[in-house]
This record gives structure tokens, sequence and C-alpha cells, in this order.
């Protein structure tokens, strides 16, 4: 059921809005780019991912229906798991949520041999997503900066923009690098991706799994850093001890 909901995420699509006239010309831009040389857009939104005025995947409840049908007891889990102004990762079929709201503050999302691919932070208007997204050999592949983004051409096969609040990028591969959607000013879900280390081990979400170099696949968890401590990862393996983790099914072996 969980993963069911969460492939209808990325089919959501948002009314498209009358075409417009450019009011100048559009800016030139350079025939190619390299990894080590990639520019942070302006205010095009084109260039941006912005959040929409969606409901949050039901991944929660339909997590909370479950538990108490195995007998697992979840009043602690409700009273720590979430609160409404908390930020709130949707990675694979996992819930994240943090308090964090100082806006000079980021949360990371997900962390491999000490290295964060992707932070959050709140902004003034909203959720704001950080970082970058490496292929196999090392070279990037997408950067976010505070939902704006760039795709290295020479190394994203194609990307899709089905609405403003969804980017996904290809790889060379035809696997997405990242499929990433905001369903509103407070949620971002990382629907599927590839995320590469440059010591070539890579965390994988796919069919709402996670899946890690170790062969620990993981969905079902929700945690949250109910601390508000800004040192805390949200999904690692092994996983960060300091986040509250309620998990209604054990993980699954590869």
């Amino acid at each position: 059921m969980v993963l069911d909901i969460l492939a209808s995420i990325s089919q959501k699509t948002l009314p498209s809005s009358p075409a417009t006239s450019p009011t100048s010309a559009p800016t030139s831009q350079p025939a190619t780019t390299t990894a080590s040389n990639l520019p942070i857009p302006g205010n095009d939104p084109a260039n941006l991912i912005v959040p929409g005025n969606l409901s949050d995947p039901e991944l929660l409840e339909v997590s909370l229906i479950e538990a108490r049908s195995y007998g697992i007891p979840t009043d602690e889990f409700e009273k720590h798991a979430s609160a409404p102004d908390d930020m709130r990762v949707f990675f694979g079929g996992n819930v994240g949520a943090t308090p964090i709201n100082q806006q000079y503050q980021s949360q990371a999302i997900v962390s491999l041999a000490g290295r964060h691919f992707l932070s959050i932070r709140r902004g003034p208007h909203g959720i704001l997503l950080s970082g970058k997204v490496l292929g196999q050999d090392g070279r990037v592949i997408v950067q976010i900066d505070r939902n704006k983004f760039f795709v290295n051409d020479a190394v994203a096969f194609r990307v899709e923009r089905p609405n403003p609040q969804t980017l996904i990028v290809f790889n060379q591969a035809g696997n997405e690098a990242i499929n990433i959607n905001m369903p509103n000013p407070h949620s971002v879900s990382i629907i599927a991706g590839e995320f590469w280390e440059p010591g070539g081990t890579s965390v994988r979400i796919v069919g709402g799994w996670v899946i890690w170099p170790s062969g620990r696949k993981m969905t079902g968890h929700f945690v949250r850093n109910y601390r508000a401590d800004p040192s805390v990862v949200l999904f690692a393996d092994p996983p960060d001890g300091r986040c509250f983790d309620f998990t209604p099914w054990p993980d699954a072996a590869t």
C-alpha cells in the first residue's frame, strides 16, 4: 500500500499556465559546461523548483494503520513523529521530519561515507533544497542551490519538468539520477535517485526502497530530528541514533 501511494506522487501535476510572450530577449548560454565550472542560475522560473499547493503523501497515516494492525504501540511515535511546523522529507518510502527553524541552519537529508548529498533549510517562503548529485564517474550531474538548479548537459541524458514543483534528471545510463517533487512549502519528496560518492559507492532509491552499499534496504521508516540538532542526519547507514525512529516492519536484505 505504501509503495502504491509513493508511485502516485510523480503522477500529480499542477494546471499548466497560459503561455506568455517574453518581455526581454533570452540570455545567451555557454555551449558546454564542465562539472568544475557549474554556474548557479538566477531567478528564471525554468531553473527553479517551485513548491506546489498539494497535500503531503499519506505515507505517515498509512504506516500508523499498518503498525496498529500488527499490534505495535504508536502513541509515542505519534507524539514525536511530526509537528505542523516541521519540514518534512519523503525519502523513497520513508519519512523524515525536522523542527529546525533557523534560516541559517541546514538539515542533512542523506549521508554516505561522511558526505552529505542533500540538505534542506527553512526560507522566508518555505523549504529550500540544496546539494549535488554525482554520477558514478564523480562528475556533477545536477547542482541545486536553495531550489535553483543547474544540469550538466555533458553527463545528463535528459531532463523532465512535468510541472514547476518537479525535477527529473536522467543519467547517461537512462536511470533517474534524481526525481524530486515539492508538493507544498513544507515538504520535499525524493522519489528516486542515485547518489554516488567519490569512492565509488552509492545510495539508490528504487521503487520506494532506499538501498545502501551494505545491502540494507529500508522503507516504512519514520524519523524525526526531535532535538533540532543541525548535526543530525535523517537517513544514514548505520542510522543516526539521535533521530527518533519508528519502524513498523523490519528492513529487507538484498
